[in-house]
């Protein structure tokens, strides 16, 4: 189970809130920005039409995607901040436009 699958668990996105919340419907998809670590990272939050949600962390420096924070055993107070945020912004978007299922 990925770290937004866990956090998204039981839950269904209301696609009019997404919009309201700043996502933008491209594609066929719901798509969101937002910085993190003071602009040291970005994270892209997408929003299929069949509710599931996926996101990626891009350090804005490199372009590169960052995924250490996703492995449970990588330990350490950097990689902590990333998982602890990125997972307060994913627990935001669920209390604001998903309900409970």
């Amino acid at each position: 189970m990925t770290f937004e699958e866990e956090i998204f668990l039981r839950s269904k996105p209301d696609f009019e809130k997404l919009s309201a919340y700043g996502f933008r419907f491209i594609d066929e998809t719901y798509i969101s920005e937002h910085t993190l670590l003071a602009g040291e990272f970005t994270a892209r939050i997408t929003i299929g039409a069949d509710g599931s949600v996926s996101g990626a962390v891009i350090d804005t420096n490199t372009s590169d995607e960052y995924n250490a924070f996703r492995n449970p055993h990588r330990t350490g107070s950097f990689v902590g901040r990333i998982r602890s945020e990125y997972g307060r912004l994913l627990s935001e978007i669920k209390q604001n436009c998903f309900t409970e299922i």
